[in-house]
């Protein structure tokens, strides 16, 4: 009778533990799939950050070199936390360097203008221009102005 008792207790105990194993390896799986998805979701919205602040900072610079010579524009931009660096290289395009779990990207904007900054460094003997000597993600403030042939855009 004794014998009975226990085995019936590890009866109960061995199914609680194959419920307990079960849940597990449901739980456990899906919650790796939500964090990946978590993860994918919050770059994807970074990167459109990112697409936003450029095409907002490269229309303005065509409004103000259509304005002409002495033009000038101040805005605020949001920049992701990701963001490593903003430069351009004229005539040709702005690229803004940022870093996710691969390595460093680039999403590069193309435009005809021609536009410097005071902050010139060479890479590969080609003469880049970089947003500020001092780059900061967070809300910043850009002054675009006019030059008549070029435009020179920086963080104030």
């Amino acid at each position: 009778m004794k014998f009975l008792k226990l085995r019936r207790k590890s009866q109960a105990a061995v199914e609680y533990l194959t419920i307990v194993g079960v849940a597990f390896a449901i739980i456990f799986p899906a919650a790796i799939l939500f964090y990946n998805y978590s993860q994918t979701s919050n770059i994807e919205v970074m990167e459109s950050q990112i697409n936003v602040v450029g095409n907002k900072i490269l229309d303005r610079a065509e409004a103000m070199y259509s304005l002409g010579e002495g033009s000038w524009v101040q805005l605020e931009a949001n920049i992701p936390d990701i963001v490593n660096n903003i430069y351009f290289i004229p005539k040709e395009e702005m690229v803004v360097a940022y870093k996710t779990q691969q390595g460093v990207e680039e999403t590069v904007f193309f435009t005809d203008l021609n536009i410097t900054t005071p902050y010139n460094f060479t890479d590969s003997g080609v003469v880049l221009y970089n947003i500020s000597d001092d780059f900061h993600t967070g809300l910043i403030k850009v002054k675009i102005e006019s030059r008549g042939d070029y435009l020179v855009i920086q963080l104030i």
